[in-house]
């Protein structure tokens, strides 16, 4: 895969240079608040696989590998440009100490099928999922429940979704809390401007729900 251009791109230490991210200095994805909020609903004695869905250059992923020292992280990104940078965050020399706990995985968490196994992406393969996905046409639903299968029995899935899911009367959307209420979840409305630094005033939630134990 190329790697990106070097003059597009910057190298931004975060958490107090714990780690660097490599990242588009302008027109990709930079990463911002909502990384930063669903590494942080990963307690720190998280010892287990997580997946990163919708990584990005990795900033989530990251940041949970640099405050859990027991766990590992697949990060997952179905953005060719985008996986470039995770890489590139990847073997940055600053995160040496991270690299033996990190891998990038180039797929789609909607894909079904032969095709998801294929593209490396089992049932029941991790202990603890955290995604920002897209929220048009309700594309967010559809990708956490997706993601949901991934959970190994007793895993924990955490999403940022859009605010219409608390309050949506369509048919997907009741259907879609009663699924939360099967699994434990919660749902915490965020406040108003939440994201306005990343150049969106998109009302959102975070979804927390659980995969029945065994």
């Amino acid at each position: 895969m190329t790697a990106p251009d070097q003059a597009a791109q910057t190298v931004d230490a975060f958490h107090r240079g714990r780690f660097f991210l490599v990242q588009p200095a302008a027109g990709g994805h930079r990463a911002g608040m909502d990384a930063m909020m669903l590494a942080a609903s990963v307690p720190t004695a998280f010892a287990g696989r997580l997946a990163d869905f919708g990584a990005g250059a990795g900033a989530a992923g990251f940041a949970v590998l640099s405050r859990c020292a027991g766990a590992g992280a697949v990060l997952v990104e179905r953005s060719p440009e985008m996986v470039a940078f995770a890489e590139l965050t990847l073997a940055h020399p600053h995160n040496t100490a991270l690299q033996g706990r990190a891998t990038v995985l180039k797929a789609d968490v909607t894909l079904a099928g032969r095709a998801r196994v294929a593209a490396g992406l089992a049932d029941n393969a991790f202990d603890f999922v955290i995604m920002n996905p897209p929220f048009a046409r309700q594309a967010d639903i559809d990708h956490v429940l997706h993601a949901f299968r991934f959970l190994k029995p007793g895993g924990v899935l955490v999403s940022i979704m859009s605010a219409g899911v608390m309050f949506r009367e369509d048919r997907k959307t009741k259907a879609f809390r009663e699924f939360i209420d099967d699994h434990a979840g919660t749902v915490e409305r965020l406040p108003s401007g939440s994201f306005k630094a990343s150049g969106t005033m998109v009302e959102a939630c975070v979804v927390k729900m659980s995969s029945p134990k065994v």
